[in-house]
């Protein structure tokens, strides 16, 4: 539980911190999005049923502008529709690698938030819950934009 933590604010370190270089924070970046998928799925919490308040709302406008600040040069990219079903059927979708790690950054700071004012288990549910229900799609896009930049220099 402290290694999805410390992950957790290792990603956000990303944005907050001073500013490495750019090729920099494209490395750490891929690096902290593998790790946190992996810490994600093998996480174990127990179901906390406590009444707590509402995290506070973070401006998912001010997150992206931060962010495409840190990654400026990371945009738009292609993914295809049709990997599981409809096979030889063709479509390609235009995700964008800004608006994926903004909503990342934009939970994770709620996780934060939650590990410091609630609970450890109530923390890692709704990071779960997150996952499970888009988050995991932002990460698994991402990483995989990101590992196709890397080869491609």
């Amino acid at each position: 539980m402290e290694e999805i933590k410390q992950t957790i604010e290792e990603f956000l370190g990303l944005l907050e911190d001073e500013m490495s270089s750019v090729e920099e924070n494209e490395i750490q970046l891929r690096l902290l999005c593998d790790k946190l998928v992996y810490q994600i799925q093998i996480s174990i919490f127990a179901i906390d049923d406590a009444e707590y308040i509402t995290p506070p709302e973070r401006s998912y406008n001010k997150i992206e502008t931060v962010v495409y600040e840190k990654f400026p040069n990371l945009g738009n990219y292609n993914i295809a529709e049709f990997v599981s079903y409809e096979v030889g059927k063709i479509g390609i979708s235009v995700e964008n690698a800004i608006e994926d790690i903004s909503e990342i950054a934009k939970q994770l700071y709620e996780i934060r938030w939650r590990f410091h004012n609630t609970s450890s288990n109530d923390a890692l549910w709704h990071l779960s819950n997150s996952y499970k229900t888009g988050l995991e799609r932002n990460f698994r896009n991402l990483q995989y934009y990101l590992f196709y930049r890397s080869i491609k220099e």
